[in-house]
């Protein structure tokens, strides 16, 4: 096996992999478009320092998340 054909079948199973991990965490897509959607309304000039301050405890990510799980605990509790 070449490398170039080992090499895709890696990136294959990668993906196989990534795509599952995706479908038993839904909160992860949830919260990527949180952050997006917050990066794109600030837009900041230094992503990785905006990335940072959002993602760190306390941050605005943070508050808008337990917002979320507790609304969704909420849902399914009625």
């Amino acid at each position: 096996m070449t490398w170039c054909v080992l090499h895709r079948v890696l990136q294959e199973e990668l993906k196989g992999e990534h795509a599952s991990y995706l479908r038993q965490h839904p909160d992860f897509r949830a919260m990527m478009a949180d952050f997006l959607q917050f990066l794109l309304l600030r837009k900041p000039s230094d992503v990785i320092m905006f990335a940072c301050e959002d993602f760190s405890p306390g941050g605005p990510l943070q508050h808008l998340f337990t917002l979320r799980t507790y609304c969704g605990f909420l849902s399914k509790a009625l």
